[in-house]
């Protein structure tokens, strides 16, 4: 059986009293307005009526009766979907409904219909779960592409607030976005560095994130200094780059991992931090070779029963 969309269910969609109205007049339900919303009812009279429209007259006749509505539900039928999605990450922060239709060239009514029957969000801003979980969805914890800027925009949008959603929709960066974004940035390298830790024999990649944090962490260290600093800080941009390189080949398709440090494997030889970046830039010298010859000494007479004694 097919319930109604609810209120009360936790995961309940963002357009639920759009899609509760019309499971009230596909299922011949009255409705009550002791118990049903109020937002709920005037969807399924819209809808009602709606249905009944059938010339271009009749659509306008609708649209001087429920303005916002019928306004609403052009900006979340209309194929240009940017506006769409620069709306519904607005309406994720605490932005006023007036400045949101300001910056969308509508109404404040237009916008308040949108929030009540489409994406209604306003009254979860305190709940993160049902924000990333549910309005989101689940790609935010498996991952996603620049291409998906319309997540991108909300996620953006529940972390930093309103300034930071305009220099993303505008690609017109401003100070607070600029700050967010760095911060952003080294936290997110923060987090990913501590997985990795913890996770560390699933793959080389582990490893690399982990380079790329401290290399991060030693440009912050350096970045005031003198001359000295300043080449410390090439020095290891020149790294990160060369880790960043080293993911960009693990991640692709059929990739193997460093099969030049196959033979040091078998050998049981380890390296050094900065023999191993060598070897992966494709620089490997006599020295590196000659360490698959090293042997322990052999013990002198004598040596092993003063040892056992």
């Amino acid at each position: 059986m097919m319930l109604p969309p609810s209120p009360h269910d936790p995961f309940r969609p963002p357009d639920w009293r759009w899609e509760r109205a019309r499971w009230l007049i596909e299922h011949g339900k009255y409705a009550r307005r002791s118990k049903e919303d109020e937002f709920v009812l005037l969807a399924k009279q819209f809808r009602a009526a709606h249905r009944k429209c059938h010339t271009d007259l009749d659509m306008a006749l609708l649209a001087e009766e429920f303005p916002g509505i019928f306004y609403a539900l052009e900006l979340k039928t209309n194929e240009e979907l940017d506006s769409k999605w620069a709306v519904e990450a607005r309406l994720l922060t605490t932005e006023p409904f007036t400045r949101i239709a300001q910056k969308a060239k509508t109404t404040a009514e237009v916008i308040q219909w949108y929030e009540r029957l489409f994406f209604n969000v306003r009254d979860a801003l305190d709940s993160p779960d049902y924000l990333c979980n549910v309005v989101v969805g689940r790609s935010i914890h498996h991952g996603i592409t620049d291409r998906d800027y319309d997540l991108l925009w909300k996620i953006y949008a529940i972390a930093f607030g309103p300034e930071v959603v305009d220099a993303l929709v505008t690609t017109i960066n401003n100070p607070t976005a600029s700050a967010c974004c760095s911060d952003d940035t080294k936290g997110t390298l923060a987090r990913k560095s501590s997985i990795a830790a913890r996770t560390m024999p699933v793959s080389f990649q582990q490893g690399m994130i982990i380079e790329l944090h401290t290399k991060l962490k030693e440009l912050e260290q350096t970045g005031d200094g003198g001359p000295e600093s300043h080449g410390m800080m090439i020095e290891n941009v020149r790294s990160m780059l060369t880790i960043m390189g080293r993911l960009y080949y693990v991640n692709k398709p059929g990739a193997m991992a460093f099969p030049q440090l196959k033979h040091y494997d078998e050998q049981a030889v380890e390296l050094r931090a900065h023999e191993l970046m060598e070897i992966a830039a494709g620089v490997e010298s006599d020295s590196h070779r000659a360490l698959e010859h090293l042997k322990f000494p052999e013990a002198k007479d004598g040596q092993e029963n003063q040892q056992g004694g």
